[in-house]
Formats: structure tokens, C-alpha cells, sequence
């Protein structure tokens, strides 16, 4: 299960201090003069607005609009509309909509600021709830985009805008615009000096190092996603440490949330297990349903060996989802039911509730759920034996982690592409402020001003040749890779077929043992198969494990007709040394099928030797030899699938795959001999 940290960018992170609202109300009862209540009750509905405390907020909502109809402040008019209309965002959404647009519209009209941003936060904040990303963009940038630096007094609503545009990129898989974006409201709290904002920093960074940590997502190596997780941990107990001073129960609830996850991950359950029922406590205290479904969601992963007790905490999550009308949190814990149904091999019920949230993932415009959804669609077909289906989910699923982990490159791109821009736009600025010297300028000077033009062009024009030269050649490199994966993964179906029928051969023949021994066996080859599959590159020492597996399978359903032999040259690391991987197995299966099967004294011969920074693999049997296979008509598929594998690693390799098919030296038998590079 992926690391979900809870950071309520639709709701602003609940951090409004309690204390700072009850100073506020003591104030507002002591105070006798219209505009001065007015102006209190303005800053109380903001706190609650802020905190998305939305009964209270409709409260003093209705208070605000008759204190500004008392003193005929216009403003405060439309901050009382405004804040009325965010109560609705959790108890009528048609309502909240309606009332929200149309007193945006009289900001907008008005120039209005105040009211322009916070109704662009409310609507930005509810259409994230509801999966609509680009309608969400739209409405936090007009409100982001509003406010100047300058303004102090917005600066911690600019934050939050901000940070919720952040939140946006986050649940797209967009970690790097995420990030980009989470430092940029970081620096805006930092600015505006109140506690408050700079805990909601903290809230939003651990969030976002938090997924960049994660080895699901592929990011960077491992080392950069130990130093990410360094951070996230860094600010996650910040954020608890500050809350329990600063903040309101709400914001305690958040941060013990987060801290709970990062123990879950980092296995220490006793620790998670305290503040995930802190944080449920807290949840169920202050009525936090957004809370509570993740709380619960994350408690269920404490269950490892006990499904019927995980699902219980995933059933509580997806109620409380469902009452805090977040579907995104909803389809999370779709999958994570369906995760368990796949543990228990209950392939209808994983099938059935992985397809609905499937489509409802696309719906929500979710990628990461989509691309957990392909791998379990994955893991399905290979528990029902559809191994063509489990390919296309497998494609699937590459195909999207892919254009996830891409995305990190992408946005180095666009941050040359808008420096490039911001640049030109400074040079037509410049060149306009000296038009009128330059009409005063001889024509050799005009000349060389020309000759500079053309000169930039051509700069500019090479530039954006390699650039885009560049990018396609990537593109190719990339779909070259996930070609390859594809290769990889496929086997020969005669050898699953031989596999099923010598199951069924023991069962009939009541060798019960023979049969249990075969399918731990062949179940553990599976799991290699899938699980090396998704690598570029594997040790030696795993390349061998799946070999010797596969060997013993096959020697059981030939009932021990050829012996093996596996040796290693000791200069080589076993552990340490990596290689492409499963490169030997279809030159074994091809030993086998066409070379010691028809043989009562078969003998399979396999070497493993260094030479420079290569890898010697050499294959011999004693079968009838290269020419008796070449007059074969029959042929494996996975040799055939290797030469392809070959051609395309040669494609985008800088250091080739070499091999050599002949007979045995001795004269009997076949001889591969393989050269593959070693890497570190």
C-alpha cells in the first residue's frame, strides 16, 4: 500500500489555534461599537473558514451580514455572501456552487480582492475533492494570481492557495510541480510570520517527500528516496511537535496522522499503532470524517496476517469517505480491499471491485490509483491463469508508471522552457525603451543590430531543434525500454501447459506430495517471473536462484530424465555484480525441449564465469546437437522472444549483448554462449 499522507490542502490544513479564536470572541463580547464588531466577526468567520469548520462559519456568516447592512459597508457585505456561501461546500453542493459563482462574480465586478480569493480557494478546494483538476487550477491560480506579494494582510490566504495548487499536482502523480509549489507557499508562510501558516508548510512538505519516498513511485535512486524520506520525516514531527501547541484538535488529529503513516512504514507498529489511534480519537472528537477515513484506511495495513480485520478498518474508512464526500479517498480504499481479496486468492470479488474503481479512478483523473489498479488487474489474470490478459494490464500499468516517473525530467524542461521565455520577454522590453535613440543611430549601427537579430535567431532555432531532437530520441529510448519489458515478461506456453498437466498427472496419481512440492515450486517461479520482470536489472545471484527453481521444475515433470550442472567462477559478486535480467532461462528451456527431453542420460552443463566487465555464460547439453534442431520444425517462443530482446537492448545500449549458437566442442550436443554486460 503507498504511503498515503493526509494533507487537507482542500480544507487549508485545520490549523487555525483555538486560542486564538476564543481571544477573538472574548474581544468581540467587550466590544460595543458597530464597525469594530463587524470587523471582529470578519476575522472570526476567516479562522473558521480557514479551518473548514463550516457550521460555525455559516454562524457568523449570517452575523457579519447584519452588522455590514447596519453600517452599509459594501465589503463586508460580500464577505458575509461569501463566507455564508462556503458553508454549504460539505451539506449542499449544488447550493454551495450556485451562491459561491455568483458572489465570485460580483468581486470580480467589484475588485473585490479579498472576496475574489477566498471564493476562488473555496471553489479551487471543493472541485479538488471531486477529481475536476483543471476546473480546480483554473479558479486557485485566478486566486493565487489575484493577491500581491506585497499585501500583507492576504498573504497567508495566497499561501493556502498556493499550497492547495500543490495539492492538485500531488494527487496527479506530478510530484515535481507539487513540490515546486509546496516551497513556493512555504516561502509565502515564512513571509507572513504567523505560526500558523508555517505549520501548515510543515504539513504540506512532509506530504510531498513523503511520496517521493516511496519506492513504488520510482524516483531518483535509492539513495535520493532515502534522503526524501529523511525530510518527510523531519517535518512530519515538526508539524506534530508544533500542533500540540499551536493548533486546534483538528490540526493535532492531521499531524498524529502523519506521524502514525510514517511508522506504519517504517514497520514499527506500536508506535503507529499509538498515534493512528490518537488521530482516530481526535477524528471521532472533533467529527473529522476526512480524517477518520484515512485513519482508518492506514490502520488496516497493521493487519498483515489478519484480513478480516483489515477489511473491518477499510470498510470504516470507506464509510467515513462516503460522509466526507471524498471519492478520491474513496477509491484508495477500493483498492486496498481489493489488494486482500487478491491475498486470499478470491479472484471474482478482487476482479469485480478492482474494475469499479478502476473506472472510477479515470473518472477522478487519479494516476496512481489507476496505475495500482492495472497491477492488481495484473496479479488477477495471473492467479486465473489468463496470461495474455495479464500482459495487456501489465502494459498498462508501464505505460502509466512510466509517464509518472517521466514527469520529474518533464518539469526540468518546462523550468527552461519559462526562464527561456521570462528572458526573451526583458529583451522586447528593453528594445522598446530604446526605440527612440535607436532611430538616431547610423545605418552601420542599425546593421549590427540586425546582424544580432539573425544571430539570436539561429541560436534560438538550434536550440529548440536539439531540444525537440532531443525529446523525441527520449521518447524512442523510453518506448524501447517498455518493449523490452514486455519481451521479458512472456514465456513459452507449452512449458505452462507441461506445468499444469504434471500438477493434474500427481494429483490423479494420489502422489500428494509430489504434487504440493511441484506447486510451491511453480508458484515461486511465478512470483520470480512477475517480480523480475518489472526490473531493469537484477544480481547474478537472483539470475541463478531462477534458474536452479526452473531446473528442479522440470526435472520433476520429466521424472529426473537429465541431471544438471551449475558453476561459478568465484572472482564473481554475486550479490553485488547486476545484469539484464533472465537472459539464460529461455537458452535452458531450449536444452531442454529439444536437447536431453528425449534422452534417459541428459545432462545440462551451465557456467557462469567473469571477463573483464562482462559476464560469460555458456550453456552446453548433450543432446543431438545445433543441426538435428535446425531440421526441427518446431522452435521455442522464448528463444525467439531473446533474439528480439537482443536487438532492442543493442538499440539503446552503449555496450552490446553478444551471442554465439554452435555445437558442443566435444561434437555432441549444443554450446550458447552468451556475453552480457556487468554493471555496479
Amino acid at each position: 500500500m503507498r504511503l498515503l499522507l493526509l494533507i487537507f490542502y482542500s480544507c487549508s490544513t485545520m490549523v487555525v489555534a483555538q486560542t486564538t479564536t476564543d481571544s477573538l470572541k472574548q474581544e468581540l463580547s467587550n466590544t460595543t461599537e458597530t464597525e469594530s464588531q463587524a470587523q471582529i466577526t470578519a476575522k472570526i468567520a476567516e479562522s473558521f473558514f480557514l479551518s473548514a469548520r463550516y457550521d460555525s462559519l455559516g454562524k457568523y456568516g449570517a452575523s457579519l451580514e447584519q452588522l455590514a447592512n447596519k453600517i452599509d459597508n459594501q465589503e463586508f457585505q460580500w464577505l458575509a455572501k461569501t463566507y455564508k456561501a462556503q458553508a454549504y461546500m460539505r451539506v449542499d453542493s449544488t447550493k454551495f456552487f450556485n451562491e459561491t459563482s455568483s458572489i465570485l462574480k460580483i468581486c470580480e465586478k467589484n475588485k473585490f480582492v479579498k472576496g475574489i480569493a477566498i471564493n476562488c480557494l473555496g471553489l479551487g478546494s471543493r472541485l479538488l475533492t471531486l477529481g475536476k483538476y483543471p476546473e480546480a487550477l483554473q479558479y486557485l491560480t485566478q486566486g493565487a494570481n489575484s493577491i500581491q506579494d506585497s499585501d500583507v494582510y492576504l498573504i497567508g490566504i495566497k499561501s493556502d492557495l498556493i499550497r492547495t495548487i500543490s495539492s492538485v499536482y500531488h494527487h496527479q502523480g506530478r510530484y515535481s510541480e507539487a513540490l515546486d509549489y509546496a516551497l513556493q507557499g512555504s516561502r509565502l508562510a515564512e513571509q507572513s510570520k504567523v505560526p500558523m501558516q508555517i505549520l501548515k508548510s510543515y504539513l504540506s512538505l512532509s506530504g510531498i517527500y513523503g511520496e517521493l519516498s516511496s519506492p513504488e513511485n520510482d524516483l531518483g535512486t535509492a539513495k535520493d528516496r532515502f534522503r526524501y524520506h529523511f525530510e518527510a520525516k523531519k517535518y512530519m514531527k515538526l508539524s506534530y511537535q508544533y500542533s500540540l501547541v499551536n493548533a486546534s484538535k483538528l490540526t493535532q488529529g492531521a499531524t498524529a496522522f502523519n506521524l502514525g503513516s510514517l511508522f506504519a512504514e517504517d514497520k514499527k507498529e506500536d508506535s503507529a499503532r499509538y498515534y493512528l489511534d490518537e488521530s482516530i480519537r481526535l477524528g471521532l472528537e472533533t467529527g473529522f470524517h476526512e480524517l477518520l477515513s484515512n485513519a482508518f484506511r492506514m490502520k488496516s495495513t497493521l493487519f498483515p496476517t489478519n484480513p478480516d480485520s483489515a477489511i473491518h478498518y477499510l470498510d470504516l474508512a470507506y464509510i467515513n469517505a462516503a460522509k466526507a464526500k471524498n471519492p478520491i479517498t474513496g477509491v484508495a480504499t477500493s483498492l486496498d480491499k481489493a489488494k486482500i481479496f487478491v491475498s486470499q486468492k478470491k479472484w471474482s470479488e478482487a476482479e469485480s471491485l478492482t474494475n469499479k474503481t478502476l473506472t472510477e479512478a479515470k473518472q477522478l483523473s487519479l494516476l496512481n490509483d489507476q496505475r495500482s489498479a492495472y497491477l492488481i488487474m495484473h496479479e488477477i489474470k495471473i492467479g486465473q491463469g489468463d496470461f495474455k490478459k495479464a500482459i495487456e494490464y501489465y502494459k498498462n500499468y508501464i505505460l502509466i508508471k512510466d509517464s509518472i516517473v517521466s514527469e520529474k525530467n518533464f518539469a526540468r524542461i518546462e523550468e527552461l522552457k519559462t526562464k527561456y521565455e521570462t528572458e526573451l520577454k526583458d529583451v522586447e522590453i528593453k528594445n522598446l525603451e530604446q526605440t527612440a535613440s535607436i532611430q538616431l543611430l547610423e545605418i552601420k549601427q542599425k546593421n549590427f543590430w540586425i546582424a544580432g537579430i539573425v544571430l539570436a535567431s539561429l541560436v534560438i532555432a538550434s536550440f529548440l531543434y536539439f531540444y525537440f531532437r532531443q525529446r523525441a530520441l527520449r521518447q524512442q529510448q523510453r518506448a524501447l525500454e517498455i518493449e523490452n519489458r514486455f519481451l521479458r515478461f512472456q514465456l513459452d506456453p507449452h512449458f505452462l501447459s507441461n506445468a499444469l498437466v504434471s500438477i493434474q498427472r500427481f494429483v490423479l496419481e494420489n502422489k500428494s506430495t509430489e504434487a504440493a512440492n511441484y506447486l510451491t515450486k511453480f508458484s515461486r517461479l511465478m512470483r520470480q517471473l512477475l517480480e523480475y520482470s518489472r526490473e531493469e536489472m537484477i544480481t547474478i545471484e537472483e539470475e541463478i536462484d531462477l534458474l536452479r527453481n526452473y531446473l528442479d521444475i522440470q526435472k520433476l515433470r520429466l521424472k529426473d530424465k537429465f541431471t544438471y550442472e551449475i558453476k561459478i567462477d568465484p572472482a564473481l559478486s554475486l550479490s553485488d555484480a547486476r545484469i539484464q535480467p533472465m537472459f539464460a532461462q529461455p537458452f535452458v528451456e531450449n536444452a531442454i525441449e529439444h536437447g536431453v527431453n528425449h534422452k534417459e542420460d541428459g545432462k545440462i552443463e551451465i557456467f557462469f564465469r567473469a571477463q573483464d566487465d562482462n559476464l560469460i555464460l555458456e550453456i552446453i547439453d548433450n543432446g543431438p546437437g545445433l543441426n538435428a534442431q535446425r531440421d526441427s520444425s518446431s522452435q521455442s517462443l522464448s528463444t525467439k522472444i531473446i533474439y528480439e530482446r537482443i536487438a532492442l537492448l543493442n538499440k539503446s545500449n552503449a555496450r552490446s549483448i553478444q551471442l554465439d549458437l554452435g555445437n558442443a566442442l566435444n561434437g555432441t550436443g549444443t554450446r550458447v554462449l552468451l556475453t552480457l554486460p556487468i554493471y555496479s
